[in-house]
């Protein structure tokens, strides 16, 4: 069978004739746009996804830097912290020794050339009796004080 290029119509031939296309060259053009279509699309799909796969990159490494500068500050905390706690403990002993009553006594004796009292060079007194009548005290003096006292006497 024959395909012919043009198809004519029977009987009025006044109109320009329509010229056959094939089904494949359809086809085949179709799969070309389409083609093309999906390279741009996959394109821009693959150029999208580097640059957000890049942005997670990038952050994540920001925030993981931050995490070991944080881990190393935490570090450096916990050994300074260790020191200080072991200093804190030699003064500690060392106030216990300090503290003792026989190096307090040792101490004030022999470096300090003191000597216990006798009771030739020692002063009794007797504090039940008050010695100091004369003098009065501050508040007394206080003339504030003594408005106020006048006043709240008056009122009762």
């Amino acid at each position: 069978m024959v395909v012919r290029e043009y198809d004519y119509i029977r009987g009025n031939t006044a109109l320009a004739p329509e010229r056959k296309v094939k089904e494949q060259e359809v086809k085949k053009k179709k799969k070309q746009v389409k083609k093309e279509f999906d390279w741009k699309n996959n394109r821009v799909k693959i150029i999208s996804s580097a640059v957000i796969v890049s942005i997670l990159g990038v952050a994540s490494l920001s925030i993981d830097s931050y995490v070991y500068k944080i881990q190393k500050n935490l570090s450096n905390l916990e050994v300074e912290m260790e020191t200080e706690l072991a200093k804190n403990e030699a003064m500690k002993v060392d106030l216990l020794k300090v503290s003792s009553l026989d190096n307090i006594n040792e101490v004030a004796v022999n470096g300090l050339n003191m000597t216990y009292p006798d009771k030739s060079s020692s002063i009794t007194i007797d504090m039940s009796k008050n010695y100091f009548d004369h003098i009065k005290d501050k508040k007394e003096t206080n003339t504030k004080t003594n408005l106020i006292a006048k006043i709240a006497n008056w009122m009762n």
